[in-house]
């Protein structure tokens, strides 16, 4: 088939670029070019993303993980490159809102020892988005007994709290949570 036979010799192309003229930007265009005869190869989507990530293309390496979740069926895949796509929002696009989303769809799925050390960083260092760290970590910590880590969530909420009646319901629920 001539689709077929176009996508190889993309791919060829793309690989002799890559590493016979380490010329990885023309690479990166062979790769989207071969992508398009062949939309949703996920063997090209996870070579783009390491051409996108050694060029620091971050915008693009956002919308190809993106894509990444969207062909993978495997849910631990799926978490696994939702917590990159969290990673890559907070540390390279600043994006600290987004990337709680990010973690918060990785918590969804169960405790997540990386997805729940990036929300509280995230939690620490932004006052604005403090609170809402404190609510996607609350239920995961609370459902997988982590309860030094709940009251650690608990108090950072408390630090986000202006009102006297959210302040002490939040108390009262980290003395019961120390008990």
């Amino acid at each position: 088939d001539d689709g077929d036979l176009e996508h190889r010799l993309l791919l060829d192309a793309a690989r002799c670029y890559e590493v016979g003229l380490n010329d990885r930007r023309e690479a990166v265009v062979l790769l989207g070019q071969a992508l398009a005869t062949k939309p949703g190869d996920t063997e090209v989507m996870q070579r783009l993303s390491g051409l996108y990530e050694a060029e620091k293309m971050w915008p693009e390496l956002l919308e190809n993980l993106g894509a990444q979740v969207v062909a993978e069926t495997d849910p631990a895949a799926r978490s696994v490159l939702k917590r990159r796509i969290g990673k890559l929002l907070a540390s390279e696009l600043d994006d600290h809102g987004k990337a709680l989303e990010a973690f918060r769809e990785v918590l969804s799925h169960g405790y997540d020892d990386e997805a729940a050390s990036a929300v509280r960083g995230i939690g620490e260092s932004r006052d604005e988005l403090r609170r809402e760290a404190a609510d996607i970590l609350e239920p995961v910590l609370r459902a997988s007994g982590k309860h030094e880590a709940l009251a650690d969530a608990l108090e950072m909420r408390l630090r986000a709290q202006t009102e006297a009646s959210d302040r002490a319901a939040t108390l009262r629920v980290i003395a019961q949570v120390s008990e």
